[in-house]
């Protein structure tokens, strides 16, 4: 997985929603919009990507994180990293990220 900047596209239980600009680096993950998001961490095995990510809203302006924590798996296929995640809560939803890479 390249370091830097992609458009992404994610949501909950198959409906991709949400857009806006990530930020990868270090192992650590970030992409926030004016009203949705999700940031945490992630490490990189061979093709796969794994890790955590808390979802992040907004409400009247001020950003609020959500609690709702998310485990992922993925892949990497070339500049795109596509994630599978489930919620570590029992009736939450499934959440999805297509993540194309854009520049360092």
């Amino acid at each position: 997985m390249r370091e830097g900047l992609y458009v992404a596209t994610y949501g909950l239980a198959h409906r991709l929603d949400g857009r806006g600009y990530a930020v990868a680096c270090g192992g650590r993950l970030y992409c926030i919009n004016p009203m949705q998001g999700f940031a945490g961490s992630y490490v990189v095995l061979g093709q796969r990507i794994m890790g955590t990510v808390r979802l992040i809203h907004q409400l009247d302006a001020v950003p609020r994180k959500g609690n709702i924590v998310v485990n992922f798996d993925g892949r990497i296929e070339g500049p795109t990293v596509i994630i599978d995640g489930s919620a570590k809560d029992p009736g939450a939803l499934p959440f999805h990220a297509i993540m194309t890479w854009i520049s360092a």
